[in-house]
């Protein structure tokens, strides 16, 4: 099952799935190969993990964002990532420096590579290790609940070799600051990349989508 929740997932975050699409068992269990149960259960995990819809007797679609909802997201997101960085005890450690660095570099070249899957799980993990810094895991929570509805979001732009490479230098910064110990630069840094995977979903997803109807 978990192997068709990925391919799916992977689907929806790079856009070959679009908002509002639906999502039809009959075809996924002639492409995919597997039982009609697997198809299902991986209906509820994609719901569980707010990539997906499902309305009784219509079945799942593609989760859909309005432009204020993504807005509304993103500032929540912000506001999260600011208290966060306030309650972190500078100077941070060596050790977790590094392994920010080792995560940063294997996001790179998982995106170099053309592996979106790796890409995407590199990228939560580093989110992951810095924020977990705040030493709140209620906080920490809320981050990763937030993080995870904005999933199809912030992993549009994995695909595009121009917002990639932002998302790339976008990482060395937040390393650099964290290094130097700027908890204003480093705040400031978190809120503009949060700020450009929304930007860019709704220049290429929503308002490209309202554009072509």
């Amino acid at each position: 099952m978990e192997q068709v929740v990925q391919e799916l997932e992977l689907r929806i975050v790079l856009g070959r799935l679009r908002p509002k699409e639906r999502l039809v068992e009959e075809e996924l269990i002639l492409e995919l190969g597997v039982k009609r149960h697997i198809v299902r259960s991986a209906f509820l995990e994609l719901e569980r993990r707010q990539l997906v819809e499902r309305r009784p007797n219509k079945g799942a679609r593609v989760r859909d964002y309005s432009v204020d909802e993504v807005t509304a997201l993103s500032d929540f997101r912000a506001d999260l990532h600011r208290l966060a960085i306030s309650k972190i005890r500078f100077p941070i450690s060596t050790k977790t420096l590094a392994e920010l660095r080792r995560i940063a570099r294997a996001y790179e070249l998982a995106a170099h590579d053309g592996n979106y899957a790796q890409a995407i799980a590199s990228d939560n993990a580093f989110h992951t290790c810095l924020f977990e810094l705040c030493e709140n895991r209620f906080l920490t929570a809320s981050i990763g609940e937030m993080s995870a509805a904005a999933r199809p979001i912030d992993c549009f732009r994995i695909a595009d070799p121009a917002t990639l490479s932002c998302a790339v230098a976008d990482h060395r910064q937040i390393i650099e600051a964290a290094t130097r110990g700027n908890a204003g630069e480093l705040a400031e840094l978190c809120v503009n990349h949060v700020f450009a995977s929304s930007d860019t979903y709704i220049r290429e997803v929503l308002l490209h989508r309202h554009q072509s109807s």
